[in-house]
This record gives structure tokens, sequence and C-alpha cells, in this order.
């Protein structure tokens, strides 16, 4: 998984909608839109919006459609999960990022997570078999194959 839009300068207890809405509404925002017929995997927190999908909420409707939202929601959090694992390997290979930036400019703490979502990005093109990515992929295959 790569980054393709990285929004930094946000304070860390911003809420990711308010973010999303920001950046969505900012005329001069370069947001990568997604392609006909595909979707942004979204978390619960969010709202369904066009390109943007969230899990259904709360067990409504007939045994067989709550079957249905069900298995869509076991899908979903099997996207999402691929997404945390995403940032869980950006931690990994630099770790700078798990502990408090206090000490560095703002200018500074920008600046070091930008260069870092572009080294991981660099890295999954051109070092395939790096250990953390070979090691969250095999994750990734054991979870799809115990659904």
């Amino acid at each position: 998984m790569r980054f393709t839009y990285v929004k930094v300068g946000w304070e860390g207890s911003a809420h990711d909608f308010r973010i999303l809405r920001d950046i969505l509404l900012d005329p001069n925002c370069v947001f990568p839109m997604r392609p006909a017929g595909k979707y942004y995997a979204v978390d619960a927190t969010y709202i369904n919006m066009p390109g943007f999908i969230a899990p259904f909420k709360g067990a409504w409707g007939t045994p067989q459609e709550r079957a249905v939202k069900a298995l869509f929601n076991r899908r979903h959090a099997s996207l999402r999960n691929i997404i945390e694992c995403t940032f869980g390997v950006l931690k990994k290979q630099f770790s700078i990022l798990k502990r408090l930036m206090q000490n560095y400019l703002m200018a500074t703490q920008n600046n070091i997570v930008l260069t870092y979502c572009v080294l991981h990005n660099f890295m999954r093109d051109h070092v395939p078999n790096n250990t953390y990515f070979v090691e969250k992929e095999a994750d990734a295959v054991l979870a799809d194959n115990l659904d």
C-alpha cells in the first residue's frame, strides 16, 4: 500500500473527518479523486458521501439484509485493517514517528512526516522484499484466509 495524499499541519486531536472536509472544501487542494466506480474506504466515524464509503451502522432489515450488511462490514474492516497496517509499517521503519516530536518546529515536524511517507512509497517500489512489507503482507493473507 502506498500513500497517495498526505495532509500535515493539523493538531493530533483533530478529527479525521474535519480534516477531510477541510481538504475537500479547499479550492486549491489537489486531493486525488477516485476513478469512477471506485471508493475511498473510511471508518465508521465518517458519513457516506460520494466517493467515500463507510461500514453499515446498526443491524436493520430482514435477516438476509443483515447478513449482507455483516459480510460487507467484515470485508470493509479487512480493507481498513490494511490501511492501519500501512501506518504501522511506516512507524516501524521510521521510529521517530512513534514518539512526540515536540522538540522540533512545526514546519520541521511536517517535513519529517512528508519525507517518510515519500520514502515509504519509494521503498515499496524499489525494495519490495523489505522485512516490514513482507511481514504485513503475510499477516494480511493469513487474515483473509480466516474470513
